[in-house]
């Protein structure tokens, strides 16, 4: 009896955390002069008006926007400005500062 519980709420916990989860998206952004632009704000906006967590562009100028409720972003936002670029689960964005 005491297996079957345990097996039983494992199940439960995989399938409520599973459903949470709709995508990730990897964004790259680069200086004008082509190399990685660390510490740029980058947030993405969702089907429903939704938005990610902002997250930072790491040292390789690289920073991974996940969120819960679509199968794609509608648009990344680069330090506040529109990249104009959807993203799939999966995909990835690259974009060149001005």
């Amino acid at each position: 009896m005491k297996t079957v519980t345990k097996v039983t709420l494992l199940s439960a916990l995989m399938i409520s955390s599973a459903s949470v989860y709709a995508g990730s998206c990897n964004v790259h952004v680069s200086r004008p002069d082509g190399g990685s632009a660390s510490g740029v704000r980058v947030v993405g906006s969702v089907y429903n008006g939704a938005q990610t967590r902002s997250i930072d562009t790491n040292s390789s100028g690289v920073a991974i926007l996940t969120w819960t409720n679509d199968n794609k972003l509608d648009d990344v936002f680069v330090n506040d400005s529109s990249t104009g670029q959807q993203c799939y689960d999966g995909g990835n964005v690259s974009y060149q500062m001005r």
